[in-house]
């Protein structure tokens, strides 16, 4: 089909877009395209090669046609184009080599990221015609190391790459690559030698090689520090292979010396890993001529032993050997970090760190050079089985102490902070009460005990379980932290008040206690800002606030010192019951007022509440008291009367409401002079109370703004809230007291309360009633430049009456008070904006805004201070209406991007994620289809956003309007949109079906780990997912990733015995029945993986047929029964079903006890180790 070139450049703005041209044999048209769209020629990078399929037509064109720069751009892991459709592509021998010709092979010997060359990426991939192509036309450097000093050799070998031919070409076909045969790697990565990987994996080619090298003679002749190793190296191989001459010639020529690094002949042996048992028995077993260097230090410390732990895949039988010496020490610890041995076995298997364990108890609470001890280390692993191995199987005692004097429970409330279960399993095993365990101080310089090791590493679950279930001695102190109690501690470390309230309820005194500082605990809760927790302390535990600490500070000090503006505390601190507002004037040790310290830290709010309380000329206020018999004060005089004191008198003001609504003039006067002086709650005047009441009459009214001597000279008093009377007048839509307020000479009505409030925004912000509008109005038509006044955060009234939905103050507002409608906030907000705010829509306000004269429409593309456009601001809210009307605008531009790079798509699922109008999405998607492809800032795309929130209708539409080909779609990793679902474990099936009816052809598609789909859903146990996969007709269920597992094999995990499992795995093995005897790189096959797991129901279903029990192996040579012995303990019936199923009963013996695995161990001794019980009968009685 024929696409005509305006319509290719119309839609054309990505290289999956070109792929698709090329895909349409329309070749001519990508070169048309990339001469015509400058963005895409500057921007369009071969990183994307999977693009063009195998497309050598497509390749040249782009490499004739872009610029140097955009060629050999590199993605984010440094690799070029070249290196990416090696590790992309498939069967594109022809487009690599056009690559490989690029200005003389510029992009085959440059690094990616990893310090990794096109050659590395060859020999991971196993192909040796490739790596022809890249030595012999491309001039690959093939002694190039990696970042890690691996060079292609190291590879051959980490990569487990089976290829005889490659290793026959690199190191017999190329000069002097068999020099790089005994060259080490970095230490980070063990300092291994090609040589050494080779006899780990086993490799008998290499070895063959290593044999007939011709240098080998040669170098035993001279044995400096590097050739020694080198003749070492050669020497081991036949040393493997049983030759004991040979080994008794190399102790004879090395024995006795050692290295530049301390290494002595048993620690090299340790680090080729020595297998053979010959060997071995001459080397270690009585009279072991190698024995007496068990126990040498190297340089760095480490004991041979050590040195065998340390490495990868190290000897069983090596290890064994050496734990049959009595005098190997497992104590020594190395000098770099001070571990014991028993803390590197963890890096090889549980069963040699318990063999170690049982040797030496005590090394698990050994601790290395910054004082961790293994026990800890063990428990952060979070191996829970190794930990219940070590009690239930070991006898481990939960009661010792480390070095300095921690327990078991120190260590969990420092280190299970994500794994609280097994803090649950250990203190149910603890063969003492935990609270003679809980209340134990360390020797530490702390002196914590576990609860509070728990606080301050913010363990809140073993915490609050400890404080609870077991009554800890709360009074006990650490020893540092200016002796802090338990509870001052909680106020630093943890923000849950109903916890510290509870710490109080069993221990009031602590609220009281002193540090060394001479801070109460309500002085730490000022200092950290605990304010609630400080209201608290006052209200309900009653604490002294009278107190100072050592340096003479009282508690309004610290309110000033720490700038604190809690107006509710304030107030409660200087006008409560239990006030302290004479301490105002009170000086600490350096001679500063509470008052200094607030204008010292400008904390001018504070300091005008300080002020008040002054004893200055100015300030000072006198009362009298008479000895009258309802206690009320009758004379009140001041030098300032806009100075109210401070006293609280409810029943005062309730005779003064009494006397206004009975329109008392006698009573009002008579109240008021008796009230001369007291402020109501919030320090406000008569005035300020009376905008309360209603229908207050006018006589009443006008004595009090123009007779009374002491409220008609307020009529513009603040009281705390900024308020002035006429604030509350319109406020309470008191409109008779509003008129007389307005007609007043004096009255101000532009003046702003704390939040930046006039009358007129305080109104429009406050509760709708059917007076308000009637307040609005007379405000308006009073002054209309109160329009105009903006809050403190920049609102005005006119957005504010957007946000209230009420159209006709809007309408009153623009008309009367003749606003700009086009202003901005401090946001950078227009009008524009505010619509999107606006919920339910009403098409009128919309329309009279945005048409003439008003003519807000062109405002519609405007940008805020965050970069976002009315669009974004549509979507944010999720305003379905707006972003409609909007999208309808000739003018509008949908693409604009805010300052974080986000579209208004993206903002529309980052921000109301699963809830994101489905109108929305799709109009947007179908308007600007290149939205799908954008991302922000931090890489965020559409398509996996919304696969992370579970949108299934965006989804939808990125497929269906953004055209994105979900059957080439993949990510750095090779993760395709279906292992996305699984890596942000997705559960929505309606985008599972989705996405596999539209991506078949993904369905097997491996990532850079080689896990599959399949793989995912499997290890996930989605078992709604893999049945719709096992329906799929071309899925592939002998594929496996990186580490040699099927999806079966991911399927059987601990806790799965179930019938559901049980279904899946039979279905799964009826359409391939080859994955029942399929191993992973370590040996395993399924039947191993399901005892592992004890999956006992399944593992019957799974016992293949066998004429020889030793066809299924590991690596360690274990067969089936090795594996029953050391994990089937609990069923003595399937036990014996089991043995029946796989064996005669005349082979009993034969595979019970004669058939060893590599540590020369039969399964009934595996059975006695594992103190298997129930094996053990099973075989006697048979």
């Amino acid at each position: 089909m024929e696409i005509p070139i305006g319509e290719a450049l119309k839609h054309v703005t990505e290289v999956q877009s070109l792929g698709n041209l090329c895909n349409n044999d329309q070749h001519e048209l990508i070169l048309a395209v990339i001469q015509a769209n400058v963005s895409l020629k500057e921007n369009l990078t071969l990183f994307l090669l999977p693009s063009f399929p195998n497309c050598v037509k497509c390749i040249e064109i782009c490499l004739r046609n872009l610029p140097r720069e955009s060629i050999e751009k590199r993605g984010s892991l440094g690799r070029n184009s070249l290196i990416a459709a090696i590790i992309l592509g498939e069967n594109n021998l022809p487009v690599i080599e056009k690559l490989v010709e690029y200005r003389n092979g510029n992009l085959v010997n440059a690094p990616d990221a990893l310090g990794r060359t096109s050659i590395h990426y060859a020999v991971i991939k196993c192909d040796l015609n490739l790596l022809k192509l890249l030595m012999e036309k491309g001039k690959s450097d093939p002694n190039h190391f990696d970042n890690d000093g691996n060079s292609i050799l190291h590879q051959f070998f980490l990569f487990n790459v089976k290829s005889s031919e490659m290793l026959d070409y690199l190191i017999n076909g190329q000069p002097n690559m068999r020099l790089m045969i005994h060259v080490p790697n970095s230490k980070a990565q063990g300092m291994n030698t090609p040589a050494m990987l080779a006899m780990k994996m086993n490799s008998p080619y290499m070895m063959q090689i290593m044999r007939t090298n011709n240098e080998s003679n040669e170098k035993r002749d001279h044995p400096t520090v590097e050739r020694r190793k080198i003749a070492l190296e050669l020497s081991l191989y036949e040393i493997q292979d049983g030759d004991l001459d040979e080994l008794k010639h190399v102790i004879e020529k090395f024995g006795d010396s050692v290295d530049g690094n301390g290494d002595t002949l048993l620690h090299n042996f340790a680090r080729f890993g020595l297998r053979n048992h010959g060997a071995l028995n001459y080397c270690l077993k009585e009279p072991g001529v190698l024995t007496y260097q068990l126990n040498v230090q190297n340089r760095s410390g480490k004991t041979p032993f050590y040195t065998l732990l340390e490495q990868y895949k190290c000897s069983e039988v090596m290890f064994h050997k050496m734990m049959e010496c009595e005098e190997l020490d497992v104590t020594l610890k190395d000098n770099i970090e001070g571990w014991v041995p028993l803390r590197v076995a963890l890096k090889q298997n549980d069963e040699f760190f318990f063999k170690l364990y049982e040797r030496d108890p005590t090394a698990l609470y050994k601790s290395n050079l910054n004082d961790v001890t293994v026990l800890m280390y063990v428990i952060t692993t979070k191996k829970f089985d190794l930990i219940r191995g070590l009690i239930e199987n070991h006898d481990m005692d939960l009661t010792i102490c480390d070095d300095f004097g921690r327990n078991i429970l120190h260590v969990c409330a420092e280190y299970c902070i994500n794994t609280p279960y097994i803090y649950d399993y250990i203190i149910s095993k603890l063969p003492v009460d935990p609270q003679t365990m809980i209340n134990v101080k360390d020797r530490t310089l702390y002196g914590y005990t576990p609860l509070m090791s728990a606080l301050v590493s913010k363990n809140m679950y073993i915490f609050k379980h400890m404080l609870l279930n077991y009554n800890p001695d709360l009074t006990i102190k650490p020893n540092s932290g200016f002796n802090f109690n338990i509870f001052t501690l909680s106020i630093k470390c943890c923000s849950d008040i109903e916890l510290q309230k509870e710490i109080l309820r069993r221990c009031p005194e602590l609220a009281s206690d002193v540090n060394e500082l001479g801070e109460t605990p309500i002085m730490v809760a000022i200092r950290e800002n605990c304010l609630e927790l400080t209201k608290i302390l006052i209200d309900e535990f009653h604490v002294d606030i009278n107190v100072k600490n050592n340096y003479g500070n009282t508690l309004l000090h610290y309110l000033s010192n720490y700038r604190i503006q809690d107006t509710e505390l304030i107030e409660l601190l200087l006008y409560g019951d239990r006030n302290i507002s004479y301490f105002i004037n009170e000086s600490n040790n350096d001679n500063l007022t509470p008052y200094d310290i607030a204008i010292k830290k400008d904390n001018i709010e504070l300091a005008n509440a300080f002020s008040k309380f002054l004893t200055t000329e100015a300030n000072i206020a006198q009362i009298e008291v008479n000895d009258i018999s309802d206690e009320r004060p009758s004379t009140y005089t001041s030098k300032n009367l806009n100075l109210y004191s401070v006293f609280r008198a409810d029943n005062f003001w309730s005779d003064l409401r009494i006397a206004i609504e009975n329109n008392d003039l006698n009573g009002v006067q008579s109240e008021i002079h008796r009230l001369n002086g007291i402020s109501d709650w919030d320090n406000g005047t008569p005035l300020h109370f009376i905008s309360t009441i209603q229908n207050i009459g006018p006589n009443i009214i006008d004595y009090l703004l123009n007779e009374c001597p002491i409220s008609s000279s307020c009529v513009n008093y603040q009281n705390n809230l900024g308020e002035t009377p006429l604030h509350c007048a319109a406020l309470r839509e008191n409109i008779p007291l509003l008129n007389a307020l307005l007609k007043h000479p004096n009255s101000d009505a532009k003046i702003q309360n704390k939040k930046g409030e006039t009358p007129l925004l305080a109104a429009i912000n406050n509760d709708w009633s059917k007076f308000s509008e009637d307040v609005i109005r007379m405000l308006v038509l009073h002054d209309p430049s109160l329009a105009k006044i903006q809050d403190y955060h920049g609102v005005s009234p006119l957005q504010a009456s957007i946000l209230r939905n009420h159209f006709e103050v809007m309408k009153l507002l623009i008309e009367k008070g003749h606003v700009n409608v086009h202003y901005v906030d401090n946001d950078g907000d227009c009008l524009a904006h505010f619509l999107a705010g606006y919920q339910p829509q009403d098409p009128e306000m919309i329309e009279y805004l945005m048409n003439k004269p008003h003519n807000v429409l062109k405002d519609i593309n405007k940008r805020n201070n965050h970069g976002n456009t009315p669009l974004h601001a549509a979507c944010k809210t999720n305003n379905e209406n707006y972003v409609l009307y909007l999208l309808n605008q000739k003018r509008i531009d949908g693409q604009r991007l805010n300052n974080m790079n986000e579209t208004p798509l993206l903002v529309a699922l980052l921000i109301n994620r699963k809830e994101a109008s489905a109108k929305i999405i799709v109009n947007l998607v179908k308007k600007y289809p290149a939205m799908v492809n954008k991302p922000n800032l931090v890489g965020d795309l559409p398509i996996l956003v919304a696969i992370n929130v579970e949108n299934y209708q965006a989804v939808k539409s990125c497929i269906e309007y953004g055209k994105i080909d979900v059957n080439i779609w993949t990510d750095k990793q090779q993760n395709t949109l279906l292992h996305y679902l699984f890596l942000y474990s997705t559960r929505e099936i309606k985008i599972f079906e989705y996405l596999i009816e539209k991506g078949q052809s993904l369905i097997n598609n491996q990532n850079s780990l080689g896990d599959t789909v399949l793989h995912f859903a499997c290890r996930d146990q989605h078992t709604e997912v893999l049945h719709l996969l096992i329906q799929c007709p071309n899925i592939d269920l002998t594929i496996t990733n990186a580490n040699g597992d099927t999806p079966l094999m991911n399927l059987l995990q601990p806790g799965r015995d179930t019938e559901e499992i049980m279904i899946l795995v039979k279905t799964m093995t009826s359409l391939s029945p080859s994955i029942k005897t399929q191993s992973n790189k370590n040996g395993l096959f399924p039947i191993h993986k399901a005892f592992q797991c004890n999956l006992l129901n399944i593992s019957q279903f799974l016992i293949p047929q066998l004429d020889d029990l030793n066809e299924f192996i590991d690596v360690n040579g274990n067969n089936l029964l090795h594996y029953i012995a050391k994990y089937v303990k609990s069923d003595e019936k399937l036990m014996r079903k089991l043995l029946r199923q796989m064996l005669n009963p005349s082979d009993l013996d034969k595979y019970v006890k004669y058939s060893l695995n590599y540590s020369g161990k039969a399964a009934y001794d595996v059975a006695r180790e594992c103190k298997n019980d129930i094996f053990l009968n099973v075989i006697e009685m048979s």
